[in-house]
């Protein structure tokens, strides 16, 4: 069996996420009590500043997960705020493959291709709600 259907889910998600990054890179902004510890995180990790990640970190393992995640990106991209904006879009694709194989194993493969289809229009079709109100 092919899986077209999860190649094209794939791409429409990456050319809607880049046109999203691209046109409304502002508006669709990280909230401000994450950003702060997302971009110094990864920072002293690449400079080799021991820390305690407890200073940054008291109680939200969220912030610190994608803190820790966004040093490949840093390294990639240099040290930029479109270097943190990947870490959302690198978590939702791997969403949409996850829920893609789950639904492919649980409910077949015209299932896993509609709902990997949904997932990758979620980021679009929430971000017209949200400019609409």
């Amino acid at each position: 069996m092919s899986s077209l259907g999860l190649l094209l889910a794939v791409l429409v998600y990456v050319l809607l996420r880049g046109l999203i990054l691209y046109s409304a890179f502002d508006s669709t902004a990280l909230p401000m009590f994450e950003l702060y510890p997302m971009g110094t995180a990864p920072k002293a990790l690449l400079e080799g500043v021991g820390f305690p990640l407890s200073i940054y970190f008291e109680n939200a393992a969220g912030p610190l997960l994608g803190s820790l995640t966004s040093l490949p990106f840093y390294l990639a991209f240099g040290e930029t705020y479109l270097a943190v904006r990947f870490v959302p879009a690198a978590f939702g694709l791997g969403a949409l493959l996850c829920g893609w194989c789950f639904l492919d194993i649980a409910a077949g493969r015209r299932a896993a291709t509609a709902g990997a289809l949904l997932v990758s229009w979620g980021a679009a079709l929430a971000g017209v709600r949200s400019r609409a109100s």
